[in-house]
């Protein structure tokens, strides 16, 4: 619980600041994006796996108008209270227009598991993907690969965003998004474990939120989740062993 105030803290201070940045940027930052957030998830699912319980996630991301696209790179922590689980995945990529209404976004994550978590410590991960923004749904396929785990994963998903000033709610908008994926893994116990297990399956979800901006870089949004596998191998007990999870979430960020 420390822990956890200590970066809700850290993360009030941060948004301090940028909202003060916001006022003195230059011509120099004209390309410059940041943005922090801090939220709570009931329940911490990742590529349709129960990982932890009420956990705690705090972001940083920047973003900066390089060529004919954007350089990113941001930093995500997840704390889970009741299992004393800590991740921090530290990520770079680049994104760029590459037709008409298609754009591709490519780059790699370095997954870092620390205080309670499993003997698998790291892993790295690539990705690539191609977004269409010429749909209500805007429609997104990735291809990810993890080289600890020897995994592969295909994902696609959609989401979409009802602007509710229409109805009275200014400033106010309900977002849906729902995502399919496929993974295979040659070796779930990574280069760190001994021996070498295989695993297949396919997991889904979706989720629905409802999303009050500040102004054009400053929201708050609470929602709820549903995702599910078909994880037959799946171990660890029963958090990991759960094949359906509905479990809510909320998060405010702020940025410039």
């Amino acid at each position: 619980m420390k822990q956890t105030l200590t970066i809700v803290a850290l993360s009030a201070l941060f948004v301090g600041a940028l909202f003060a940045a916001d006022t003195m940027k230059s011509s120099w930052t004209d390309g410059l994006s940041v943005q922090s957030s801090v939220g709570f998830e009931s329940e911490y699912v990742f590529r349709g796996r129960n990982i932890a319980h009420n956990v705690a996630v705090w972001t940083l991301d920047g973003s900066y108008k390089l060529y004919k696209g954007t350089l990113y790179s941001g930093v995500k922590s997840l704390n889970g209270q009741n299992t004393t689980y800590t991740e921090n995945d530290f990520y770079v990529g680049y994104k760029l227009p590459v037709y008409e209404k298609f754009s591709a976004d490519f780059g790699g994550t370095y997954y870092w598991y620390t205080n309670g978590a499993p003997a698998i410590d790291r892993t790295f991960e690539l990705y690539a993907g191609l977004i269409y923004s010429g749909l209500y749904v805007n429609p997104a396929v990735y291809v990810y690969y993890d080289f600890a785990l020897e995994r592969w994963v295909g994902e696609l998903s959609g989401k979409y965003s009802w602007d509710l000033a229409k109805y009275g709610c200014a400033n106010t908008s309900f977002d849906v998004g729902a995502f399919l994926g496929v993974l295979s893994s040659r070796d779930t116990n990574s280069d760190q474990v001994a021996g070498n297990a295989k695993n297949s399956y396919m997991y889904y979800g979706a989720s629905a939120d409802l999303v009050y901006s500040f102004n054009k870089t400053a929201s708050a949004s609470v929602g709820i989740r549903y995702v599910g596998n078909d994880d037959d191998a799946a171990t660890g007990g029963a958090l990991f062993d759960r094949e359906n999870s509905f479990f809510w979430g909320t998060k405010f960020s702020a940025g410039f």
